[in-house]
């Protein structure tokens, strides 16, 4: 049985690569994890982490798509992802697309706007490319990909 590779990113700690800020577009950037790709589209004109509530954050200011607002990788196989993110609305889930299904799966956890921070477990089953963020805004403080 091959064994289990874990992937995190730690807004707080990570180092961010290849950021390109500009006026009207998507901040984006990428970091590598052992070897694995993750790029990110946010929120426009922000940093990359942006602060919010204190915390250093990747700020998805919309509705995760495969043009902005997501945090893309790719796996060989089936995986886990856990992503730990807050609103400062109402509502707002967690969310993940792929190539093959842009309507992809929302989360259970919605959140309230006393900006606690919930975790989303999705589990995927087939390798592919995927992308990662939200029904609407949210600020992501943390992802891990287990594959």
């Amino acid at each position: 049985m091959p064994s289990v590779k874990q992937y995190v990113i730690d807004v707080a700690t990570a180092s961010f690569a290849n950021i390109v800020k500009s006026s009207g577009n998507p901040t984006t950037g990428d970091i590598t994890i052992d070897g694995v790709k993750f790029e990110i589209s946010e929120n426009k004109d922000k940093d990359l982490p942006d602060t919010q509530n204190s915390l250093k954050v990747i700020n998805m200011g919309g509705k995760v798509a495969k043009e902005k607002n997501y945090i893309k990788f790719s796996v060989a196989g089936s995986a886990t992802i856990k992503i730990s993110f807050f609103s400062s609305s109402d509502g707002r889930h967690a969310k993940i697309i792929s190539d093959e299904d842009s309507t992809g799966t929302t989360g259970t956890e919605a959140t309230t706007k006393d900006k606690q921070i919930y975790t989303t477990t999705f589990t995927l089953s087939k390798a592919g490319t995927y992308y990662l963020g939200g029904d609407n805004g949210i600020y992501i403080t943390s992802v891990t990909v287990e594959m």
